[in-house]
């Protein structure tokens, strides 16, 4: 189990000028990076927003309580986390939906493989994604989410390049 507060907080120890990309093939992943003003703070009023649509939840919630009591109260810095990284991410589905298994991946993992043909794809972040999403199924919706730092030049290089 990990949290978006934990990743802002793993974050948050970044200097400015560190780019990261992460992928996310997991169901209600769309915003798993968690969303940041423009000033690298949290913002913490789309927190309806994120809520995660699991199937059974309440009873998942029930039977492993103090562990996820515990993993909430360790986080509560998480909040106050300034983040002077730039963070991409690119998300199997969105924050409502469930990720598909392909043949050996995740779908949405098989696809971007596909698509970016062991590094003959020559866009940049968004292109990628927007080739994988014409190969997705209407019930999968795969998201483009930046985070921290914007930095234009990052966003505008190929994907997995220095």
């Amino acid at each position: 189990m990990i949290l978006d507060d934990e990743l802002a907080q793993y974050w948050s120890k970044f200097k400015t000028g560190v780019r990261i990309f992460m992928i996310s093939d997991s169901c209600h992943s769309g915003t798993v990076s968690r969303a940041i003003k423009s000033d690298g703070t949290l913002d913490d009023s789309l927190e309806t927003l994120r809520t995660r649509l699991i199937k059974n939840g309440p009873k998942i919630f029930a039977k492993h309580k103090s562990l996820y009591n515990n993993a909430s109260s360790s986080n509560v810095a998480a909040g106050k986390s300034n983040i002077k990284a730039a963070v991409i991410l690119l998300s199997g589905c969105q924050d409502n939906q469930t990720s598909l298994d392909g043949d050996k991946n995740g779908l949405f993992t098989e696809k971007m493989l596909k698509v970016y043909k062991k590094g003959k794809f020559t866009g940049n972040y968004a292109q990628l994604l927007r080739e994988v999403l014409k190969l997705m199924p209407s019930n999968q919706t795969p998201n483009y989410y930046l985070s921290g730092v914007r930095n234009i030049p990052f966003e505008s290089s190929r994907p997995f390049e220095k």
